[in-house]
């Protein structure tokens, strides 16, 4: 009978972690989803509209993208 009521417990107390976390919605993405492009910031959107880029050319160069013809 005690290790049933124990299983039990256990139980209850696992389903009830996520209606725990669920109360604290400090996470570092928190107001993230108002964004008009969800993955770029604010700064990230204006450096791209100056036509400063991502940076990104170099490793996708070095990494074959995009692939140049070999004909």
């Amino acid at each position: 009978m005690m290790p049933r009521i124990l299983i039990l417990a256990v139980a209850a107390w696992a389903l009830a972690l996520p209606v725990f976390a669920a109360d604290n919605p400090s996470t570092p993405y928190a107001g993230q989803q108002a964004r008009s492009i969800k993955v770029l910031s604010a700064d990230d959107v204006a450096a791209l509209l100056k036509g400063e880029g991502m940076g990104m050319a170099k490793a996708a160069e070095l990494n074959g993208i995009p692939v140049r013809p070999t004909f």
